[in-house]
Parts: structure tokens; sequence; C-alpha cells
């Protein structure tokens, strides 16, 4: 049987950081220190890096309003 350890526990908290975004009773956020990286991005320079800020804004999309690519 599995124990409840209380120094890893959370409880009666109103947000939850889990898997890089936060959980409340509003549903998913994201994560602020997430948000910083996608407002100020690095301009792209070559097609890698091209394809992973288009990837970012990708996962990111159902936190944009209006988002359409």
């Amino acid at each position: 049987m599995r124990k409840v350890s209380p120094t890893k526990s959370f409880w009666g908290q109103q947000k939850v950081d889990y898997l890089g975004h936060r959980v409340s009773a509003e549903g998913l956020e994201t994560h602020p220190k997430d948000l910083a990286t996608l407002q100020e991005p690095p301009f792209p320079t070559n097609l890698r890096s091209m394809q992973s800020f288009l990837g970012s804004l990708n996962y990111y999309s159902r936190f944009i309003e209006d988002f359409a690519i």
C-alpha cells in the first residue's frame, strides 16, 4: 500500500504548477516563465530555428486568442 508524503503534497492551493502549465479552478494557463520566452522570442535565423519557433506557437496556440498561422 502506498502512502502520501506530506512534504511532497500540496493541499488547499488555488493554483498548482503541473507539467509546464498552471492548473486552477478556471482551467489551464501557461506558466509565466514560458510566456516571457514567447513574448520576446529570438529572431529565427535558419530553417531549424523557424521550425522550432512555429512548433512553440502551435503548442501554445490554445492559449493565444484569435491564433492563426
